[in-house]
């Protein structure tokens, strides 16, 4: 029901749909799209402070100058999320500085085996695409290597 909603509504705007279009035709108690969304204000609002700072977590960058190699800047994530074995049972991730993370065998194959589950969900949305078969296959070799290395989690 969801998804013909969303059709109906984009085909009442010339094939184009914002996300907008979803929250003002949600607002009916009766749209099926109803259901989708926190109606309690407060709640929505702390929902997305939330998110917000997940957003921030996530895209707060480090830039290190390595000095041997020209004062080259090589920036990279500041924190990353890992599910600790107290969240277990979070819907959520905890965030932890990378470079601890990835120091730690255990946070550093969750680190590796989200990695690969986000490439494969990107490798789904352009399998189609041939001109991306190189780097297809290069994904699919490294993937045997992390394997074979015994760096990956099967989940």
């Amino acid at each position: 029901m969801v998804g013909d909603r969303v059709e109906y509504l984009r085909s009442k705007r010339k094939g184009i749909i914002h996300p907008e279009d979803l929250v003002e035709d949600a607002k009916a108690p009766d749209s099926p799209l109803h259901e989708c969304f926190e109606w309690d204000d407060k709640q929505a609002a702390f929902s997305f402070r939330t998110e917000q700072a997940r957003y921030v977590l996530r895209h707060l960058i480090v830039v290190k100058i390595n000095d041997m190699v020209g004062k080259k800047t090589v920036p990279y994530r500041a924190y990353v999320g890992v599910k600790r074995e107290e969240d277990i049972s979070k819907p959520s991730y905890s965030y932890m500085l990378f470079t601890d993370a990835f120091s730690d065998p255990v946070y550093r194959k969750q680190i590796i085996g989200k990695a690969l589950r986000e490439v494969q969900i990107w490798q789904k949305r352009y399998q189609d695409l041939q001109e991306l078969a190189a780097i297809f296959e290069a994904i699919e070799e490294a993937r045997n290597q992390l394997s074979n290395r015994g760096l990956l989690v099967t989940a």
